[in-house]
């Protein structure tokens, strides 16, 4: 019983309440195998999310009733059609997306990719949002988010941390009118993150870019935020340069991030991969937003070189001829029971090593402290944990004293001191009665009465309590 309920335990702490999606950037070439062989790659690397920058209906096709979502890029060569012919809009729009509907998962569209000043312009990019979003509604479909695709270096002034971030000034005039759109019609900021650019021209340590331990970190000192990774600095300089600028709300989506092979062995590439997918599986979003991203789209799958950058990089991670070229864990094992138990070395980490040995004992205080109580001559457990008090025979209030008074503090204190401060508060009662309510057979609220003076009105409360037995004091 003590091994399952700790095993529950530690599952819940490394498990993400919103867990990320991680995808992969898929672009087809003649020298790669055909779109249906690559699929079953994909499905085989328990990929489930695919960005395609350069879609067509032979591609799209292979990933029919597959289940792998999809994030289309509307090349910035059609940009400009869109934006002054709705009808090539709807005829792009109908041809990839609606054609498959039901059985391709389409969650995002991006108009465009690395949109800068020019090439093509924002005004222009905007127009041709606001042409796919008229076309998607006319259709009937709700559920695709629609934006376009900016560079965080383009965009992002560094700063020392992240409290400190803000767009770069000459920005904001294409950047307002964006951020308008998008949230008018509920889509999400899409934005590419490279923390290998980023780290590039700092001081930051690689541990700290590559997700490695290391007893570096950058403290935001007006947030407090502790930040263990040049990751999460970004993403949440993203956060707060939007909060700046009044979108607090808006959430991202990250459509590109990687790190390029620069030695035989791909280490750098492997370490940063990896240690992001068990980031964003086993931790709640980022230290300022609980949330997190819904969706992030590694850059790439396979092997090409891209001019983007001063040299070549390689950012591919697998060969043409489809063999990986280092091992990746896509697959949302982490944080389940058998990733637990295949990872004893992680979990005895210091501070989920001291958050365990508390959580246990706090439930032994608990129960230390109803039995010493003497307020009832025995406790059983139900089978969902909760105590059963063992004079009125029913959940006592007792057995719902505030968690955060057992986890935070363990000086010996009478229970029924503790319960008396926690009735004079009367916040807890409240909320306990709509959480427990009558019960239908027995015609009572499941509370020993507590027989002392509040220092609030709580008459109105009081009279919903059926005195059931009183506890001693």
């Amino acid at each position: 019983m003590l091994l399952s309920a700790l095993c529950l335990m530690m599952i819940m702490m490394v498990t993400p309440v919103n867990p990320t999606v991680v995808g992969v950037t898929y672009m087809p070439s003649r020298i790669l195998p055909p779109p249906q062989r690559v699929v079953a790659l994909l499905l085989q690397q328990n990929i489930s999310a695919v960005r395609l920058p350069k879609p067509s209906p032979e591609i799209i096709t292979a990933f029919y009733d597959t289940n792998i979502t999809l994030l289309l890029s509307v090349p910035n060569s059609l940009v400009t059609e869109f934006s002054k012919n709705g009808s090539f809009a709807k005829s792009w729009i109908f041809t990839n997306v609606v054609d498959f509907y039901g059985h391709v998962k389409v969650t995002a569209i991006s108009v465009g990719d690395y949109v800068q000043e020019t090439e093509p312009p924002i005004q222009t990019v905007i127009l041709a949002i606001q042409n796919t979003y008229t076309v998607l509604q006319e259709a009937g479909i709700y559920d695709i988010d629609i934006s376009t695709s900016l560079s965080y270096t383009h965009f992002i002034d560094a700063a020392a941390q992240p409290s400190d971030a803000r767009f770069i000034s000459t920005k904001l005039r294409l950047l307002k009118p964006l951020c308008r759109l998008i949230t008018q019609i509920n889509s999400s900021f899409f934005v590419t993150v490279h923390p290998f650019i980023a780290y590039s021209g700092s001081t930051f340590p690689s541990t700290f870019a590559l997700f490695e331990k290391s007893t570096f970190l950058v403290l935001d000192t007006k947030t407090g935020h502790s930040y263990l990774n040049l990751f999460d600095f970004m993403v949440d300089s993203l956060y707060r340069a939007l909060e700046v600028k009044g979108f607090p709300d808006l959430p991202l989506i990250i459509t590109e991030t990687g790190w390029p092979c620069l030695d035989a062995r791909c280490s750098q590439a492997t370490s940063y991969l990896n240690g992001l997918v068990r980031h964003v599986k086993t931790v709640d979003g980022t230290p300022s937003r609980k949330d997190g991203v819904p969706y992030i789209y590694f850059y790439q799958m396979f092997s090409v070189r891209r001019l983007a950058y001063p040299t070549f990089h390689d950012y591919g991670m697998c060969y043409p001829n489809m063999t990986m070229k280092f091992p990746l864990m896509f697959s949302d094992d982490y944080g389940t029971r058998a990733h637990v138990i295949s990872q004893w070395k992680e979990l005895t980490e210091p501070m989920l090593y001291i958050g365990m040995l508390v959580s246990m004992f706090a439930w032994h205080v608990q129960d230390l402290y109803l039995y010493r109580s003497r307020d009832y001559t025995s406790a059983s457990r139900h089978s969902h944990g909760t105590i059963l008090c063992g004079i009125c025979k029913r959940d006592c209030y007792v057995a719902y004293i505030n968690w955060q008074w057992l986890s935070t503090s363990f000086v010996m204190k009478d229970i029924v001191t503790e319960v008396e401060r926690q009735y004079r508060i009367a916040t807890d009662m409240i909320l306990l009665s709509k959480l427990y309510p009558v019960t239908e057979n027995e015609a009572h609220n499941p509370y020993c009465k507590i027989g002392v003076e509040p220092d609030v009105n709580i008459s109105k409360v009081e009279d919903e309590f059926d005195p059931g037995c009183t506890l001693k004091h």
